[in-house]
């Protein structure tokens, strides 16, 4: 990747996010369907903690009901969260939605994890401690809580770690005033674990934009090298062989849905004397202005090309032979009043045109494209400057405008 691609999307130093804020929108849309998934998971996995620790947790506190109404409410508004965010990840929904959800399930996850799950003896007195417990398995738990959340959901990176932080800090204190021994101990395993979570989700969410930096450049580049395989480098328009896709492809939907074509062929008068008299920078220069005023003129359902040297090619789609004929005099009074100013020379040119359209005989496009040669054929015959109609392939009469 290129300096000047690396610093149009930079990280963030801190945050493994885009700077620009439409690139991580679209991160985040992209990272979606997968990013639902785990949630899914996640929602599932925790309607079923929840579901496993409710007798453990409220048999406990069976001769203490204020404690046990507590804990209930929780769990229960906890696992109601849970299910409604399981509900809202398989509709059709925005997926910034389900991350603002996401983080409340996490927040709901310290709670859950910091109530009594047994009935250990306490080691102080009063409502709080009653409801709160935290031991090292809840430690533990919070931390995998942790690791799964920050690196498997991008959206909410920051708003993620902020509850990671507290929870851990809030977790561990409870575990201290808990009973806990040897808290210094237990503070340098879990604290270098927590550390080490942080340091992997944030090497973890970088590599994800940094993959999409790479599929969005490898489009970047793909589409690039498409438009160069696909495009007249000295005018702009369509080469040869896009055309004639376009044609057989056109050919096709327009039979299947009984529409008109209409296929255009003009030729510039005299090139070689341009080429001859002024060299080949004027030439140059009169295809791409030549080019530049009929692209004008065109619809964008329209295909325009340059099939090779000084022969263009229109193809008109849904366009009835009446409209046809008016659309290919107006470019030829078009490129007829065109004076091209080169090295202080107006250049005027005229160019022969020779007009068809989808019959329903036509066997295959190469009828059209034939019988559209064979009326610029005529145009030239005839003293150049003029549009020739031929109709059909069977038809031997021909119509000027």
């Amino acid at each position: 990747m290129s300096e000047a691609q690396e610093q149009k999307r930079p990280l963030h130093g801190i945050l493994p996010a885009f700077k620009e804020v439409k690139i991580e929108r679209d991160f985040l849309r992209a990272d979606a369907r997968r990013t639902r998934r785990f949630i899914r998971l996640l929602a599932l996995l925790s309607i079923v903690v929840t579901i496993l620790t409710w007798h453990g947790s409220l048999e406990p506190l069976a001769h203490r009901p204020h404690a046990r109404t507590i804990a209930t409410v929780l769990k229960g508004l906890f696992a109601a969260l849970c299910i409604v965010l399981l509900w809202l990840s398989q509709r059709d929904t925005s997926i910034f939605r389900v991350y603002d959800f996401t983080s409340l399930i996490y927040l709901g996850s310290v709670i859950v994890i910091s109530l009594r799950m047994s009935a250990m003896d306490q080691s102080r007195s009063g409502l709080l401690w009653e409801v709160v417990h935290v031991t090292r398995d809840g430690m533990t738990a919070w931390l995998v809580v942790s690791a799964a959340v920050l690196l498997f959901v991008p959206g909410h990176f920051l708003t993620n770690l902020i509850i990671s932080l507290l929870g851990f800090c809030f977790a561990f204190v409870m575990m201290v005033y808990s009973g806990l021994e040897h808290p210094l101990q237990a503070f340098y395993v879990y604290g270098t674990a927590y550390l080490i979570t942080l340091a992997m989700s944030g090497h973890f969410q970088r590599l994800q934009r940094k993959h999409y930096q790479l599929i969005l450049d490898l489009q970047d580049a793909n589409g690039r090298l498409e438009h160069l395989a696909s495009t007249d480098p000295l005018t702009g328009i369509l080469n040869r062989r896009s055309f004639v896709d376009a044609l057989e492809r056109e050919y096709r939907r327009c039979v299947r849905h009984k529409e008109d074509l209409a296929l255009v062929l003009f030729d510039l008068d005299f090139f070689k004397e341009i080429n001859d008299n002024h060299g080949h920078p004027a030439g140059d220069a009169v295809l791409r202005a030549m080019a530049g005023a009929v692209h004008e003129q065109i619809r964008k359902e329209d295909y325009f090309a340059r099939l090779g040297g000084e022969e263009f090619a229109l193809l008109l789609p849904e366009t009835d032979p009446p409209h046809a004929n008016q659309f290919s005099e107006r470019i030829r009074q078009t490129i007829e009043n065109l004076r091209i100013a080169f090295n202080r020379t107006q250049i005027g040119i005229t160019a022969s045109f020779g007009v068809t359209y989808l019959h329903p005989d036509d066997d295959n496009e190469d009828a059209i494209l034939i019988r559209a040669d064979r009326a610029l054929y005529e145009a030239k015959k005839k003293g150049r400057n003029q549009v020739v109609v031929v109709q059909y392939a069977n038809s031997d009469d021909s119509s000027q405008d």
